[in-house]
């Protein structure tokens, strides 16, 4: 979840926008030097957040959670509810 934090601050302490996000969480996963665990689903969470309103935070969470064979996050986030097979609680 280190991940999540590198774009929360970003997004916060440096109001770094999407597209300056995503290049900086983009190339770790490559990386020689960094050990990302499960590269694919971090990929696989780019790719969602990038067509979504909301937080990578949700998409990764998503991405991980389905790969181990869970098929609705349930949210109290509105923004995370739009994405694919999460469900919004009220």
């Amino acid at each position: 979840m280190t991940l999540c934090e590198m774009a929360w601050v970003l997004a916060g302490a440096d109001a770094a926008d999407k597209a300056h996000i995503y290049s900086a969480i983009e190339g770790l996963p490559g990386s020689r030097q960094i050990l990302v665990e499960n590269a694919d689903l971090v990929w696989k969470a780019l790719r969602v957040w990038e067509k979504s309103s909301g937080d990578f935070s949700d998409a990764l969470i998503g991405q991980v959670v389905f790969a181990r064979g869970c098929g609705t996050v349930m949210t109290f986030d509105k923004a995370a509810a739009r994405l694919d097979r999460f469900e919004l609680l009220s």
